[in-house]
């Protein structure tokens, strides 16, 4: 009945049945799966993509997919398969995007479904016994000529290299391997336990003479596949307890003082050592470290609380995924989140803290308050957390968790407030600014950064870099709006001074913000106009070069910002600044006492202006005269200038 149906399956899959050769155990069919969900491409055909303003195209790999490129506003990206396998493709855009996609390039003449004929094991009388292949392929899902056999024991049977063919050449068991590559490019292999003769020297007992009676005078019973493992039974081949026990010998002789227990977890095999930490028998009877297993909180295999465990710096290391791991510190405790950075291995320079979001790990939180960020792959990237808690590393990238609790790559923005704060003075180098010094930042307020320049501009083409000949005078109008004071900042800042200009693709160009600092002039109209008057306030509108954003600072904001003392009057009691504008004062780049810094007046006083004093880094109003003094100019920018 077993052979009739068998033929019926046969026919309809379109499988060349071999007479007589049919085992008495159940068949086996084995449908491959599809290995991702990427789109796919048979070999010898293309897919074709078109890509706005396309500048190149280029395959990772031509031996899997050919890539031909026609560039244009509309350009194309032609994919020709060539071998099956996994190939991506990258595609760069004149303004400079590059995307990279990832497909599955597919081989239909390739195996993608098998039929194991009799089940997994071959059972031959004796030597010289004679069994045609146990395989078979239906048709259209490939070819069995492509499937490479080898036996793991000739001395007790053989197997036809290119037909899968089995003889038998001596008693005893041997594992006989077909390897092939599938329709999607993945390596596969498949096992036939042969058994020939009787290898047991016992009974039996209507078990075809597989028995083994071992040296301690109990039975055993191959379980097939993997070898090395076998079923404790009796001598009639009987199981001796519900469920069976099982043990692993790498002899091959079960019961000669090497067996060690085995578990049995649906098709697979596990072997303890050290405790709770459970490694798999591969298929050819060794231990397979790299299949270990964390048994979870019941101790054993299954139940669904198992963990991939890992070796790293000789101790383990349960498998999280994304490159995230736990340290197993005894049988049922591990250690907390932990990266693997950039080398994959959690034993060496292990990144803490790891945060978990939505199944999705991250780098985090770092930071604090509302500058806390995290670190993590991106939608589209490699499916591993690359990072170290100081840097993204590979495709990681920067995320923020919004309002909701969700994590995203923008940024929150920070309210804008109507008084700045004082900061503590970064510096920004010429990497960042592009200009040929530093500049410090002494204010923030929301996303944004006031800055000022360490060193002053000059105005003089004949004494470059005198600083005794550098200044400007204020002229008629006290006022900075509408001063030559203004216009000498503005000419330097959009490069139209005859003397020095910030270059035109200087990075501080591309994060500098509008504000209001050239208008708002502070309501205080006489000396003892107010400190918290006059502050300049970004806007969250970027404006393009030509525009009136840099500018002098107004004694307001020097006095609260950068500078060591200050009063109101040029005669008048001085007034301790704070600490951070104490410091800020100090990497400004300093001259005689004689130079002064220029600073916008306060108010629409037609008298006062502001200046400040450098050899005692006093802001004060002061009576107009007619001595030059340094520009330092003053900018707003997105505080992103800093990353």
């Amino acid at each position: 009945m077993l052979v009739a149906a068998f033929a019926v399956l046969a026919l309809v899959a379109g499988i060349v049945l071999v007479p007589g050769t049919l085992a008495a155990n159940e068949d086996i069919t084995e449908v491959l799966q599809v290995p991702n969900s990427l789109t796919s491409i048979e070999v010898g055909e293309t897919l074709t993509d078109n890509v706005i303003n396309l500048f190149q195209a280029k395959s990772a790999d031509e031996t899997i997919a050919k890539v031909t490129a026609t560039v244009g506003v509309i350009g194309t990206v032609e994919i020709q398969g060539v071998n099956a396998g996994v190939v991506g493709v990258v595609s760069g855009t004149k303004n400079g995007l590059v995307f990279a996609d990832m497909y599955q390039i597919t081989d239909s003449n390739n195996i993608s479904m098998y039929v194991i004929r009799g089940g997994r094991q071959v059972s031959l009388k004796g030597p010289g016994a004679f069994q045609e292949t146990p395989v078979m392929i239906p048709q259209n899902m490939g070819s069995i000529e492509s499937i490479t056999w080898k036996s793991l024991n000739e001395s007790v049977a053989s197997v036809n290299a290119a037909t899968g063919a089995i003889t038998g050449v001596s008693n005893g068991a041997a594992i006989v391997i077909g390897e092939f590559i599938d329709k999607w490019g993945v390596e596969r292999d498949l096992h036939i336990q042969v058994v020939v003769g009787n290898i047991g020297g016992g009974t039996g007992g209507g078990t075809g003479g597989e028995l083994i009676e071992g040296e301690d005078g109990n039975w055993y019973k191959p379980v097939g596949e993997p070898p090395n493992v076998y079923e404790k039974v009796d001598e009639d081949g009987n199981s001796l307890t519900e469920p069976p026990e099982y043990v692993y010998n790498p002899d091959g002789q079960p019961g000669n003082g090497n067996d060690e227990e085995a578990v049995k977890d649906g098709n697979n095999y596990y072997v303890e050592n050290p405790e709770n930490i459970w490694t798999p028998v591969g298929p050819d009877g060794s231990l397979n470290e790299d299949g270990a297993i964390w048994g979870g909180a019941d101790g054993k295999p299954g139940g669904g609380d198992d963990k991939p465990v890992g070796k790293y710096g000789g101790e383990y290391w349960v498998k999280m995924g994304q490159n995230v791991y736990k340290k197993v510190l005894g049988p049922f405790t591990l250690g907390p989140l932990t990266g693997g950075g950039p080398d994959m291995d959690p034993s060496t320079d292990p990144v803490t803290p790891i945060y978990e979001n939505d199944g999705k790990y991250y780098v985090g939180p770092l930071g604090s308050g509302d500058d806390e960020y995290y670190y993590g792959d991106p939608t589209d990237g490699n499916g591993t957390l690359d990072s170290t808690a100081t840097s993204t590393e590979k495709d990681d990238v920067t995320y923020y968790k919004d309002s909701n609790g969700n994590m995203t790559t923008t940024k929150p923005s920070k309210p804008i407030v109507e008084i700045p704060t004082v900061a503590g003075g970064r510096e920004l180098g010429t990497d960042k600014t592009g200009d040929t010094v530093k500049w410090i930042e002494i204010a923030t307020n929301g996303d944004y950064s006031l800055i000022m320049r360490s060193d002053f501009i000059n105005v003089n083409p004949n004494n470059k870099g005198k600083a005794e000949w550098q200044g400007i005078m204020y002229g008629s109008n006290n006022n900075y709006k509408g001063s030559n004071l203004q216009v000498k900042i503005n000419e330097w800042f959009n490069g139209n001074s005859t003397v020095e200009n910030l270059s035109s693709n200087a990075r501080l160009r591309s994060f500098t913000v509008s504000n209001n600092a050239s208008t708002v002039l502070g309501s205080g109209a006489s000396d003892t106009g107010g400190l918290t008057d006059g502050f300049s306030k970004p806007t969250t509108q970027k404006v393009g070069v030509g525009s009136d954003i840099a500018f002098a600072l107004s004694f307001t904001e020097a006095a609260n910002f950068v500078s060591k003392t200050y009063n109101v009057t040029l005669g008048g009691g001085n007034n301790p600044s704070s600490s951070a504008a104490v410091s800020n004062f100090g990497k400004l780049v300093q001259y005689s006492a004689t130079d002064y810094l220029w600073l916008r007046s306060p108010g629409t006083n037609s008298f006062t202006a502001t200046a400040m004093q450098h050899d005692a880094g006093r802001a004060f109003q002061m009576a107009i005269g007619t001595n030059p003094y340094l520009v330092y100019p003053a900018l707003w920018v997105e505080t992103a200038v800093f990353n």
